[in-house]
C-alpha cells in the first residue's frame, strides 16, 4: 500500500494528510482523458411499463433537467497545495432556488482539496483520509486513525442524536488491528452532518471488499479471499463482529436481500471465475429471530437456514433456478456470469454487475427471468423503463465507476439519459470511486477514492436533498 510503504506503523498519525505528498497529484502538463460523454440525446426503449412506487430508501429533492453537453476535459491535473475550506457555506438550512445541474461543468467548481471535479450547484470536502485521525466538529481529532483502502459502505441511524453513521470497508490483504489492516470503520455524525467520531468496529479481518445493510440496521462485511467468510458488525460498535451461516471459504463480494415476501431471502456473490450466486432463506430458528422486535436480537436471522445457487439457462436472456449442487453452479457461473461484484434488489428484481465481462444481471425474483445489460457505456443502457422503476421523474439512478484516471460518480435519468455527476483526477489507472451514500436526511453525498483513501462529502449549494437513489452495481470504464 502506498501509505504504508511511505509511513509504516503509526507514523502516518502525526502527518498532516493535507501536506503528505503521497496524497498530491504531481506537476504535469498531461491532460487526463475525459470521462465518458454522456448520450447525444434521450435513449427510447419500445417496451413501456408503468413506473412502480420508489424504493423507500429514495431521497426526494427537485432537480433541473440535465445538460447532455460533454464533460469538459480540465487543461492540467490539479496540484493540491494545504487545503482550505474556510469559503465553503455549509451547513446549508434554507433552500434556496435550484442551482444543481447534473452534467454541467461550467462553472469549474472543484472539491476543496482540488481534486475531484463538481456538477454545477455542488460543492465537497474531504472528511477522512487513510492513515491519518480524523477531524472532529470540536476541533479535535479521532482516537483511531481512519482506516486504508476504504471500499464498500452504508449509512446507518443514529437514533439517539438524530444523526447517522458511514460504515465504510478496508480492502486490504493484511489482518490486524491496525489502521493499514483489513476491517471495517464507522464515522459518526451529528444531526446537522458534522464528524463527530470515528471508530473501528471490525479487525482482525483482511480484504473486506463489499457488503450490504441489514433490515435491522447491521452492517454485513465480505472477505474477498480464499478463507473468506461473511461477517455482521455494528455500526455503534457495541457488539462484537460475528461470522453468519451465509457462506465462509469464498471470495465474498456484496451482500442484499428480500424481505417483500413471507420469507425473507438473502443473496452474496462472489468475485472469481466461478463466483456462483448464493441464495440464503432462514428455517424455522431463523425466522423466529427475524420475528423479533429489538435490532440485536435479530442478528441470528443469518445463523440458521439453508443455502442455494443460482443456474441460468444461458445466453442473453432465459430464465432460472436454484440448485444444492455447487459443482453444477460453479460450471453455471465459470459459463454465463463470471466475477460478479455488485448487488442489490428491489421491487423483486436483483441487480448483480459481473466485471469481467462488463455486464449487469437483471433478475426478476418473482418470475424467475433474467436478461443481460452491458455496463460498458453505463448501466442501464437504452433502458428508461427499468430506470423508472426505481426513481420518480426527474430523479437521478446514480452509481459508482470502476477503473479509470478520471473516475467518478454517473447516472441515469427516467428518459434513459446519461451523464457524469462528479469526476476525479487520480494518480493510477487503477483508482475507482466506491461506498456511494446518502445521509439520513438526503443532503449529503458521500464517496471514497479508494486508492487515495479520501470519503468525501458533497452537498448541494442550494440546500435540496439529492432526488433519486444508489443501486450497488458500477460503470466499468473501458480505459
Amino acid at each position: 500500500n502506498q501509505f504504508a510503504e511511505k509511513f509504516p506503523g503509526d507514523q502516518l498519525g502525526s502527518v498532516c494528510w493535507w501536506c503528505c505528498p503521497a496524497l498530491l497529484l504531481p506537476e504535469s502538463d498531461a491532460t487526463p482523458p475525459p470521462p465518458p460523454p454522456p448520450t447525444s440525446g434521450p435513449t427510447q426503449d419500445s417496451s413501456s411499463s408503468d413506473p412502480t412506487a420508489v424504493p423507500t430508501n429514495a431521497q426526494m429533492g427537485p432537480t433541473v433537467s440535465p445538460s447532455l453537453a460533454p464533460t469538459p476535459t480540465p487543461t492540467k491535473s490539479p496540484v493540491v497545495g494545504p487545503v482550505d475550506c474556510s469559503d465553503l457555506t455549509w451547513p446549508i438550512s434554507e433552500v434556496g432556488d435550484v442551482t444543481y445541474h447534473p452534467g454541467e461543468f461550467s462553472s469549474g467548481a472543484k472539491s476543496c482539496d482540488g481534486r475531484v471535479f463538481l456538477s454545477d450547484g455542488l460543492a465537497a470536502k474531504p472528511i477522512a483520509v487513510a492513515g491519518q485521525k480524523v477531524p472532529l466538529r470540536d476541533g479535535s481529532t479521532s482516537e483511531h486513525i481512519f482506516h486504508v483502502q476504504p471500499d464498500g459502505a452504508a449509512i446507518f441511524p443514529n437514533e439517539e442524536t438524530n444523526g447517522w453513521y458511514y460504515v465504510s470497508n478496508a480492502e486490504i490483504n493484511t489482518t490486524g488491528t491496525a489502521w493499514n489492516n483489513g476491517g471495517v470503520g464507522s464515522l459518526e455524525f451529528d444531526a446537522e452532518g458534522y464528524v463527530v467520531g470515528y471508530r473501528r468496529v471490525a479487525s482482525n479481518t483482511r480484504m473486506n471488499c463489499g457488503g450490504g445493510h441489514t433490515p435491522w440496521n447491521s452492517w454485513i462485511s465480505c472477505e474477498e479471499t480464499d478463507f473468506g467468510e461473511i461477517l455482521q458488525t455494528d455500526p455503534k460498535g457495541k457488539k462484537a463482529k460475528v461470522a453468519t451461516a451465509l457462506g465462509n471459504h469464498g471470495w465474498y463480494e456484496s451482500f442484499a436481500y428480500d424481505d417483500q415476501t413471507d420469507v425473507p431471502t438473502f443473496y452474496v456473490t462472489r468475485d472469481s471465475d466461478k463466483g456462483y450466486l448464493t441464495r440464503f432463506t432462514p428455517n424455522a430458528e431463523g425466522m423466529a429471530c427475524w420475528n423479533k422486535e429489538a435490532d440485536y436480537d435479530r442478528w441470528c436471522t443469518l445463523d440458521h437456514g439453508t443455502q442455494d445457487f443460482l443456474n441460468i439457462s444461458g445466453g442473453p436472456s432465459g430464465t432460472f433456478e436454484w440448485i444444492t449442487d455447487k459443482r453444477a453452479a460453479e460450471a453455471n457461473a465459470q459459463q454465463w456470469y463470471l466475477n460478479c461484484e455488485g448487488i442489490d434488489v428491489s421491487d423483486g428484481t436483483l441487480y448483480m454487475a459481473c466485471k469481467k465481462d462488463k455486464r449487469l444481471v437483471i433478475i426478476d425474483l418473482r418470475k424467475k427471468t433474467y436478461t443481460y445489460h452491458d455496463t460498458q457505456s453505463g448501466a442501464f443502457n437504452h433502458q428508461p423503463d427499468q430506470i423508472r422503476k426505481l426513481v420518480h421523474d426527474e430523479d437521478i439512478l446514480y452509481f459508482c465507476e470502476d477503473g479509470g484516471f478520471d473516475c467518478g460518480i454517473h447516472g441515469r435519468n427516467d428518459q434513459g439519459q446519461f451523464f457524469t455527476i462528479v469526476y476525479g483526477a487520480a494518480d493510477t489507472n487503477e483508482e475507482e470511486t466506491t461506498g456511494l451514500a446518502w445521509s439520513q436526511d438526503g443532503k449529503h453525498m458521500y464517496v471514497a477514492y479508494q486508492e487515495l483513501g479520501t470519503i468525501y462529502d458533497i452537498w448541494r449549494k442550494d440546500g435540496r436533498p439529492f432526488g433519486g437513489m444508489t443501486l450497488d452495481i458500477k460503470y466499468h470504464a473501458t480505459s
